[in-house]
């Protein structure tokens, strides 16, 4: 069992962790969530001893400075959300410095068969990971993790910039650690991921709290989802009716500039009409007192 007890952690004036405790057992997938910036990173980080002011235990052997660096090396293996690797390094050279660490013979059947097992049999071992794609480089570090033979598995975001494709490749992966009877401890914000999970901790209030039945959080998420579709449904219905009050305004504005411009124009022509009969009126004779007859007409026509 790996365990941590009266986790504090503060940086500055910012408290991280109040006395939070954890435990986890092997052969389950442990999860941690909540929101960003509460300190996920910051815990998988307590789990390779990255802080002095802890307690962490592994199958009640209690972690110190002096057998950490045997526990960093053969006990534990971390993959952050970035992927990190060598870049002076080709694919195979990481296999073999790992091989160097443990100050063992470098078995290539081993790695290829490690290859094998997470799809990447067929790549260029003398590339460098860089060539490989992001699926690809966080596959090519849990081969990394498998070759290394470490009994504890933690990876920050594992499924982060993936296509769904690659998600269930990469839990296809820990359910085959999980079978295993390794320690698998994740941080996640990945529903898919979550569903899957057997132990879930959520980060709240400094504390590390656990929720032992996993249905518990998949109601929690099926509300949270249902009420972030209903706020959807809201905001498209309303952007509807926003559309169609514009089309309307904007119908009844064209209607309305249409038929000022028949007006204007009834008008102008009218003006020129009488303008032009006038000007025929003066030009004509004028007897007995009256206009004459296209006068008269052009009157009787406005």
């Amino acid at each position: 069992m790996i365990e941590i007890k009266h986790l504090d952690i503060q940086f500055k004036q910012q408290v991280i962790f109040k006395n939070a405790n954890f435990k986890t057992c092997p052969g389950k997938i442990t999860g941690i969530i909540g929101k960003s910036g509460c300190g996920k990173t910051t815990f998988l980080k307590a789990l390779i001893y990255q802080y002095k002011n802890q307690i962490l235990s592994i199958d009640k052997q209690v972690i110190t400075e002096k057998n950490k660096e045997d526990y960093l090396l053969h006990c534990v293996s971390y993959i952050d959300q970035f992927g990190t690797f060598f870049e002076n390094m080709k694919i195979i050279e990481h296999f073999e410095f790992i091989s160097q660490l443990k100050k063992q013979n470098f078995n290539q059947n081993k790695m290829l068969e490690t290859l094998y097992l997470v799809g990447l049999d067929a790549i260029d071992l003398k590339n460098y990971p860089s060539s490989l794609s992001i699926g690809q480089r966080k596959r090519f570090l849990i081969a990394l993790a498998m070759f290394k033979d470490a009994s504890i598995i933690i990876i920050d975001e594992p499924t982060a910039s993936l296509d769904q494709e690659n998600k269930e490749i990469i839990l296809n992966l820990l359910q085959k650690l999980k079978k295993d009877n390794k320690y698998i401890i994740i941080t996640t914000h990945d529903d898919f991921l979550i569903e899957h999970l057997d132990i879930i901790y959520e980060i709240e209030n400094k504390q590390l709290c656990c929720h032992q039945e996993i249905k518990e959080v998949q109601q929690v998420l099926k509300i949270e989802k249902t009420k972030h579709q209903r706020i959807k449904k809201y905001f498209f219905y309303k952007n509807q009716r926003q559309w169609f009050q514009f089309l309307l305004v904007m119908l009844l504005g064209f209607i309305m500039t249409v038929s000022i411009s028949i007006n204007i124009s009834d008008s102008i022509l009218q003006e020129n009409q009488l303008a032009n009969g006038i000007e025929r009126a003066n030009k004509a004779e004028v007897y007995t007192g009256k206009m004459n007859d296209a006068f008269l007409e052009m009157m009787v026509i406005l």
